[in-house]
């Protein structure tokens, strides 16, 4: 049993699993065929897999009892990013998956006009560094103001499921703002996790605890309705062009 600090309350360890995979993505090839008569002109278009990788390069630098022993309240890097490795420029997607449980946050046991009350809430927040563990919110880089040049991530609020919270997870799936040219990697979507800071014993320490991030890619060029650029500059997506796209993956 580890005992937190800042608080004096003791707490049960809690095993986390993490998990992370590149699933659903797609590359379409469009080639115009030999025009057999002048008029005739014959699109083909085939599907194989496209080339982007999962990255999570501070998380992967951990030691293993790092990465999965967490109490309430503590947090641990998590920093998932998306590099294209195909020979083709392609817009990419993160899916993030977190558990939902019903919980009690520890937040203020003494503000007699706020209790806190037990109810269905996600047990993580998702961060970006320099975020105050304080804050009750999750905080991603998903505001221009927050990303290089590169681009930034764009929220699907449509293609999200379990945001009512009354089952067991909830997704947050993002689309990247621009194009990554072949080599070229994504900003992280965030940087690190922190448990919530439950009351004792609400959670099984028996019970695994997944996060699950997903990468999605596809290629930038042929997408009907879709120009990459602007320009001589790579364009900035809008949250409907990126759900189109998104769309295109799913298909």
């Amino acid at each position: 049993m580890e005992k937190n600090k800042a608080s004096g309350r003791k707490y049960l360890r809690y095993f986390l699993i993490f998990t992370a995979a590149v699933v659903s993505v797609a590359l379409v090839y469009t080639s115009i065929a030999y025009m057999i008569k002048q008029t005739e002109l014959t699109n083909r278009f085939t599907k194989r897999d496209f080339g982007i990788e999962l990255l999570e390069p501070q998380y992967d630098l951990l030691p293993e009892e790092s990465r999965n022993n967490l109490v309430p309240n503590d947090t641990v890097t998590k920093d998932p990013k998306v590099k294209n490795t195909e020979d083709t420029d392609a817009f990419v997607f993160l899916k993030v998956t977190v558990p939902v449980a019903e919980i009690t946050k520890y937040v203020d046991p003494y503000n007699v006009d706020d209790p806190p009350t037990k109810h269905n809430d996600e047990i993580f927040y998702l961060k970006t560094t320099g975020t105050s563990l304080y804050g009750l919110s999750n905080v991603f880089n998903n505001t221009p103001a927050d990303a290089s040049d590169n681009g930034y991530w764009v929220e699907l609020t449509g293609r999200e499921e379990g945001t009512d919270l009354s089952g067991e997870t909830r997704t947050y799936v993002f689309g990247y703002s621009v194009y990554l040219t072949p080599e070229e990697e994504s900003e992280t979507l965030f940087d690190f996790v922190q448990f919530k800071n439950i009351l004792q014993y609400e959670l099984d320490p028996d019970d695994d605890i997944h996060i699950q991030v997903d990468a999605y890619g596809i290629q930038a060029d042929y997408l009907e309705g879709i120009n990459k650029n602007n320009g001589n500059n790579k364009a900035i997506m809008t949250q409907a062009q990126l759900n189109t796209i998104f769309g295109y993956i799913l298909s």
